[in-house]
């Protein structure tokens, strides 16, 4: 074996573990990401949005209302967090679509809220608004909304939750 022969080898088998390592630190990064939104929550397409987060871009649209850039996010416990920009015209069309009336920061689901949402949705401030569906306020079953409005980041955070 010539020592040309034999410096090809190795050389071959450098570049391939270098690739390999290179993917697997993009798979890492990637893994890291998702795990810091939450443990098990992911962003989802719109393909796979819920109806009534759809429902409500569709009649922001036809209100013309922008909605902005919204990201949905699927948690295994058949629940979703839905994240956007905080404009006023959005927020009455949620507050009324959604049937939502302000809360206390302390109230029970609230708190679960906070404790279930990915630590990337945890407000900047002080300066936040909490509303609940009434339906959950009344102890029903159905389409269950929770939302933060974190005014200091002009952001808005909605934990849905689908119970029947």
């Amino acid at each position: 074996m010539s020592l040309h022969g034999s410096c090809r080898l190795p050389i071959s088998i450098v570049a391939l573990g270098a690739s390999i390592c290179v993917l697997a630190l993009i798979v890492a990064c990637e893994s890291h990401r998702n795990k810091s939104l939450s443990a098990s929550a992911t962003i989802i397409p719109k393909s796979e949005w819920p109806q009534v987060v759809t429902d409500l871009i569709r009649e922001a649209r036809e209100k013309r209302i922008d909605a902005g850039a919204i990201r949905v996010y699927h948690d295994s416990e058949e629940e979703y967090f839905l994240e956007c920009a905080a404009s006023p015209e959005l927020l009455a069309l949620m507050t009324a679509r959604w049937e939502l009336s302000p809360v206390k920061e302390s109230h029970a689901m609230v708190r679960r809220f906070r404790e279930r949402a990915p630590s990337e949705f945890s407000p900047s401030s002080k300066d936040v608004d909490y509303f609940l569906s009434s339906n959950w306020l009344a102890g029903e079953k159905g389409h269950l909304f929770c939302l933060i409005h974190d005014k200091a980041r002009n952001r808005v955070v909605v934990r849905y939750y689908y119970n029947f």
